[in-house]
């Protein structure tokens, strides 16, 4: 079974959630357009080639940043967090 969930552009945020939601129940990941191969979410974290760099609090609408990585890490943090902002408004907490 795969364990990843493919596709990200949700017109409606309650979608993104759900779907985000139902990755985590199922112990899944969800891909996101750029990046597919080591950059996966569900809802409550980002990971970078299996190490989570970052925290989402989907409901909350907020992501923080997990410590100082590498170059490919923090490069993959960023496209998430502009995806996030501005897709659905996310703020990130410092």
């Amino acid at each position: 079974m795969n364990q990843f969930y493919d596709g990200f552009a949700f017109e409606r945020y309650e979608d993104f959630m759900n779907y985000a939601r139902e990755a985590q129940w199922k112990e899944k990941f969800l891909r996101l357009p750029r990046f597919q191969k080591n950059l996966k979410y569900n809802f409550d974290g980002v990971y970078s080639y299996n190490i989570r760099i970052a925290d989402l609090n989907v409901p909350d609408k907020t992501s923080r940043k997990r410590g100082n990585w590498s170059v490919t890490s923090t490069t993959h943090y960023n496209y998430v967090h502009r995806l996030l902002e501005d897709s659905y408004g996310f703020r990130e907490i410092v």
